[in-house]
């Protein structure tokens, strides 16, 4: 269970309340793995694999001081022998053809903005780059009504790979077929799932299903499913290795560096200065100042366990006069506004921005990346 004990200037009503919650998700998850097993006792695999669903969301959205969990990863393997274990599967839905040897990417959900999505990008660009012989296709388990944006349409092709969308109307086990029969020639399968989908385990849980699978933790401060069926998880940030290596159930873990902008060689700092100096000429920015950028949903700022996002700015503004502190994310409005006018314009609450090559531009002209805190 996690220590909030010694949390930074917590009252004790705080703690107490956390303390609750905390207690409250682990019952709520308890309550579920035993219906889960139940249900399976019963043969019932798609109620069993419900249950887990719903326990892992519970476990995802309020943290129950654990990041994975052996006993809903064992049932989904348990399942996944039981229903995958002979070389025939079980449904007979086409699939797309997917190239041999090709690195598959499992995504919950692709959206067009920020996240996950954009690491799936830059993963594939890279490759393109160093091996460009490499096929990549992409297959989307949760994607339901959201549009797929351009971008990835253009991605995929590009590498000569394919993109698969699990239909929204098919159980767990009818998916998991799927995905098993769409990575049979796959030479590496990444996972970029969401910390509840269950489908990857459900897959490839059977010890007759060979294939490398790497984890890509983009959710590193959360509890997850796919830890267990994965050969090593692909931390990007220290602070995620760590968690990965104390606190998760894997003894192979990596750190990804992830660059923030293309289109500019390391060694020729001449060009990466003008580059600079263009964004900020084409976004209307001052071209001597120090330009700090931050992008993150609101959320993720907000104050809490004595850590103060706002209260941080304002020192850093009076520390020094020569700085911009540029927020994609944050509305202008609220306590974006009114720090804005505080400081005369200096904070740039920008809300969310669609278009990638203006948000390219902001990468280019800002000097320090800020990561937001305390989330």
């Amino acid at each position: 269970m996690v220590s909030i004990v010694n949390a930074p200037r917590l009252t004790s009503c705080m703690i107490k309340l956390a303390t609750e919650m905390q207690e409250l998700s682990k019952n709520t998850i308890d309550f579920c793995i035993s219906k889960a097993n139940a249900s399976y006792f019963l043969k019932d695999y798609e109620q069993s694999v419900s249950w887990i669903y719903f326990a892992s969301t519970v476990a995802w959205t309020i943290h129950p001081g654990y990041f994975y969990s052996r006993k809903m990863e064992d049932l989904l393997s348990h399942i996944s022998t039981d229903c995958f274990s002979n070389s025939e599967l079980p449904h007979s839905i086409e699939t797309q053809y997917q190239p041999e040897n090709c690195v598959v990417h499992i995504v919950s959900t692709v959206s067009g903005t920020g996240g996950h999505s954009r690491v799936v990008e830059k993963w594939i660009k890279n490759c393109k780059v160093f091996y460009p012989e490499q096929t990549h296709s992409i297959c989307l388990t949760q994607q339901r009504t959201t549009e797929l944006p351009d971008w990835i349409l253009t991605l995929v092709d590009g590498v000569s790979g394919r993109i698969s969308v699990l239909p929204n109307n098919q159980d767990f086990l009818v998916k998991a077929a799927l995905l098993r029969k769409i990575c049979n020639k796959a030479n590496l399968i990444v996972l970029h799932i969401h910390p509840n989908d269950p489908v990857a385990n459900l897959a490839f849980s059977c010890s007759s299903f060979t294939k490398k699978i790497l984890f890509f933790n983009h959710a590193d401060h959360v509890f997850s499913l796919g830890g267990m069926i994965s050969d090593a998880i692909v931390d990007f940030r220290l602070s995620g290795k760590r968690v990965t290596k104390a606190r998760r159930l894997c003894s192979k873990s990596f750190l990804l560096p992830i660059p923030l902008v293309d289109g500019y060689k390391n060694d020729h700092d001449c060009n990466r200065i003008e580059q600079r100096l263009h964004a900020r000429k084409s976004l209307g920015l001052d071209l001597g100042c120090r330009i700090i950028l931050t992008i993150g949903d609101e959320y993720k700022y907000k104050k809490s366990l004595g850590y103060d996002f706002i209260d941080c700015v304002r020192r850093i503004f009076r520390k020094d006069s020569s700085v911009i502190i540029i927020g994609i994310g944050l509305p202008p409005k609220n306590c974006w506004k009114y720090l804005s006018e505080e400081f005369y314009g200096r904070f740039v609450p920008l809300g969310r921005i669609k278009d990638r090559s203006i948000l390219e531009q902001y990468y280019l002209a800002a000097d320090i990346y800020m990561e937001g805190f305390p989330f």
